[in-house]
């Protein structure tokens, strides 16, 4: 593990000067403890790595000479152990704790609100951030798809060969042996981070074999993994947990932290997370004789299952960002965890006190820092 230094090294690799610098200069004057590198593409990250220690990288995906998946790939060949945030001008703020959960690196979206990466950038070089090592077979894929990319995927375990292959982004086909579609991606997708990824961009897919979206193979993955778990002899259960690991493991949660945090937001009446797979209120603050939160957990679980039931009917590969309620005097949100969507945080707004762009946004702030 790479030691932090007293004078963090921070990399931004971008092909768009203007960001670059801009982001460069921000950070220098926010932190001036920080030494600030730069590089237009990820051979010249690369190089910029081998020529002496950076502690955290922040990298484009869109880039020449050598993107940002690619960079990714050679850094997790590299076994590093450094904090990456990937931005990107494709996705949005809401997959962002969906790709941490399957990925070892944290998300933004362009335009970039620079003094939150700062934010991020600082909590990477205090340690608080995960690293490319962990970047699995799953995280990997969810890039692509965020990147809309066209593309093959090579994935190999020993003697275990897969392939997925993306058109503009979706899972169109996959192979595994005689196996394809459905059955071929989960189990490629249940493969653990020690494979290896081979990607071949431009390649166009002959075939649709894949019906499920991929979002729902994911979680289909994690469900197998667990009931393989639970099913497999004692002896066993270790070497089962370990095989499809990346996919299954459910982060671990900061709930009492996380819960004052959501209670500090203007307005806020009452909050609660609620696991709706087992119908289980894991914490709740506020609340009380206007707000009986064991009730709304309850109801509101019954909500989620249902506009769940519905995204996957419509066969919609997305996934939920928020529910909104609007009472008379009071809002509702309900916020599905991007990183652990078993999981979704309730909160009860005063209409006449809240704004409810602000709770939105210090909402995803909390989800950030919720999960682990």
């Amino acid at each position: 593990m790479n030691l932090i230094r007293t004078q963090p090294v921070v990399l931004i690799v971008d092909d768009e000067e203007l960001f670059r610098c801009s982001a460069v200069d921000l950070l220098e004057a926010a932190c001036p403890t920080y030494k600030v590198l730069q590089a237009a593409n990820g051979r010249e990250a690369l190089d910029q790595i081998e020529a002496g220690p950076v502690d955290v990288v922040v990298t484009d995906i869109a880039m020449p000479v050598m993107d940002g998946l690619e960079l990714l790939l050679a850094l997790r060949d590299q076994g590093s152990r450094r904090p990456v945030i990937v931005v990107t001008a494709f996705g949005n703020p809401r997959v962002e704790g969906q790709v941490s959960l399957y990925g070892g690196f944290s998300y933004v979206e362009k335009p970039v609100h620079l003094p939150d990466l700062i934010e991020m950038i600082r909590a990477a070089a205090e340690g608080q951030r995960s690293y490319i090592e962990g970047l699995t077979v799953a995280g990997f894929v969810q890039l692509l798809a965020i990147e809309r990319k066209t593309c093959l995927l090579r994935v190999s375990r020993g003697e275990r060969i897969g392939e997925l292959i993306f058109r503009d982004g979706i899972l169109v086909d996959a192979r595994r042996g005689q196996q394809s579609g459905d059955d071929a991606a989960l189990a490629v997708l249940g493969w653990e981070d020690g494979a290896r990824l081979d990607l071949h961009t431009g390649v166009l897919p002959k075939r649709k074999t894949v019906r499920e979206p991929l979002n729902h193979l994911l979680l289909e993955a994690m469900r197998l993994k667990d009931e393989a778990a639970a099913n497999a002899p004692a002896g066993k259960a270790k070497a089962v947990a370990k095989a499809v690991e990346p996919v299954g493991v459910r982060p671990k949660v900061r709930i009492e932290g996380s819960l004052e945090q959501c209670m500090s937001i203007a307005g806020a009446i009452g909050v609660a997370l609620v696991d709706h797979e087992n119908d289980k209120c894991l914490g709740q603050a506020g609340g009380g004789e206007e707000l009986n939160l064991d009730v709304a957990s309850a109801g509101n679980t019954a909500v989620v299952r249902s506009k769940l039931q519905v995204i996957k009917d419509l066969h919609f590969d997305k996934m939920i960002e928020d529910i909104l309620i609007t009472l008379e005097d009071q809002y509702h949100l309900i916020r599905v965890l991007r990183a652990a969507p078993h999981l979704f945080l309730y909160l009860a707004l005063d209409r006449d006190q809240a704004n409810l762009a602000t709770a939105r946004r210090k909402l995803e702030i909390v989800e950030r820092d919720l999960v682990m």
